[in-house]
């Protein structure tokens, strides 16, 4: 609607207004982004439904990249952590295993030197009779046994405790794919989505136009 009222000095201030907003508009850039923006929605195959919300998705393109980058990384440092959590448990369970062995080896010195006691009073006591080396032999023997037993079933234990790990370990790693695998699909359609990002400014040709 144009004001007949206004006066020639108004109607200065008005066109010199509009002069400094569009050269804002061009030094900022926000002018050639709102022609690229048009222009690209001109040339598409098809025509959006919804003019402003394919704009606005336009405009957030960066983002959207930079949310994707930030996204990766994290999955990368995620997939680090699931790595030294790994290797932290072998060291765990080999630690374990060395403290079993330190204990075993602790018992068997035990038994020795009971042993060892037993054969010095039994020499004193029956003068080192073939019945007392008997003895200690059969003491010797069961103790063995005894020894490798609780070996057996240490580790029978361990190698029941590693499968179970092992499938855990897998399972838990399986998840975790399929889990990333459908990130990756949807961030894929989704980005099939988005509008491509124009390859050519259209201002000079728009004004040429004009």
């Amino acid at each position: 609607m144009i004001d007949v009222a206004l006066s020639v000095e108004e109607t200065q201030k008005r066109a010199d207004r509009a002069v400094r907003f569009r050269t804002h508009l061009a030094r900022t850039r926000a002018e050639n982004e709102l022609v690229d923006a048009l222009a690209t929605m001109y040339r598409a195959n098809e025509r959006p439904e919804d003019p402003l919300e394919w704009i606005l998705k336009y405009f957030e393109r960066d983002s959207i990249a930079h949310v994707e980058r930030a996204e990766k990384e994290a999955l990368e440092l995620k997939r680090e952590l699931l790595r030294v959590e790994s290797e932290r448990e072998e060291l765990a369970a080999k630690l374990t295993s060395m403290e079993e062995k330190l204990r075993t080896m602790k018992v068997e010195n035990a038994s020795l030197r009971e042993i060892a006691n037993r054969r010095v009073v039994g020499v004193f006591d029956d003068g080192g009779t073939g019945a007392n080396e008997a003895r200690e032999e059969s003491d010797t023997e069961r103790l063995k046994q005894a020894v490798a037993t609780k070996e057996k079933e240490k580790k029978e234990k361990k190698e029941k405790k590693e499968k179970k790990e092992k499938k855990e370990k897998k399972e838990k790693k399986e998840k975790e794919e399929k889990k990333e695998e459908k990130k990756e699909e949807k961030k894929e359609e989704k980005k099939k989505e988005s509008p491509p990002k124009p390859s050519l400014r259209h201002l000079s040709s728009s004004d040429d136009e004009e």
